[in-house]
C-alpha cells in the first residue's frame, strides 16, 4: 500500500501561513485602536479632574487656563477620534483579508479531507480484497 499523498500540501500549507498573518495583523490593528480608545478615555479623565479642581478653589486666572486647556483637549480628541476612524477603516479592509484568506485555506483543508477519505476507502478496498485472496488462497489448501 502506497502512503497517502496530497498533492496540494504545499499550497495548503502556504494558505495556512497566509490566513495565520492576516489574522496577526488584524490582531493588531484591534489592539492599535484598543490603545487610542485608552487615551481617549485618559484625556477624558485628565479634563474632568481638573474641572473638578477647579471647581473646588475657583480663580478667575484658573478659569482662563482651564478654557486654553480645554482647546487643547478638544484638539487632542478630534485627532485621536480621526485616528480611531482611520485604524477602524484599515480593521473593515483587513477582517475582509482575512475572511478570504480563511476561506481559502478552508477550501483547500476540505479538499485535503476529501482525498484523505477517498484514499482511505480505497486503502481498506485493496486491504479487503488481499485478506480475501489470502482466505481463498487458504481455504483452497485446506480442500
Amino acid at each position: 500500500m502506497k502512503r497517502f499523498e496530497f498533492r496540494l500540501s504545499r499550497v495548503k500549507d502556504l494558505r495556512q501561513r497566509q490566513m495565520e498573518a492576516e489574522q496577526e495583523t488584524l490582531r493588531k490593528l484591534l489592539a492599535e485602536l484598543e490603545a487610542v480608545r485608552q487615551a481617549q478615555a485618559r484625556l477624558r479623565e485628565e479634563y474632568l479632574a481638573e474641572e473638578s479642581a477647579l471647581v473646588a478653589a475657583p480663580r478667575l486666572e484658573d478659569f482662563e487656563a482651564l478654557a486654553s486647556w480645554r482647546r487643547s483637549v478638544n484638539r487632542q480628541q478630534a485627532r485621536l477620534e480621526s485616528r480611531a476612524m482611520e485604524v477602524l477603516k484599515r480593521i473593515d479592509q483587513q477582517r475582509l483579508r482575512a475572511v478570504e484568506a480563511s476561506r481559502r485555506y478552508r477550501l483547500l483543508e476540505k479538499l485535503y479531507e476529501r482525498r484523505r477519505k477517498e484514499w482511505e476507502a480505497e486503502t481498506n478496498r485493496e486491504v479487503e480484497a488481499f485478506a480475501a485472496e489470502v482466505f481463498l488462497a487458504g481455504w483452497g489448501r485446506d480442500s
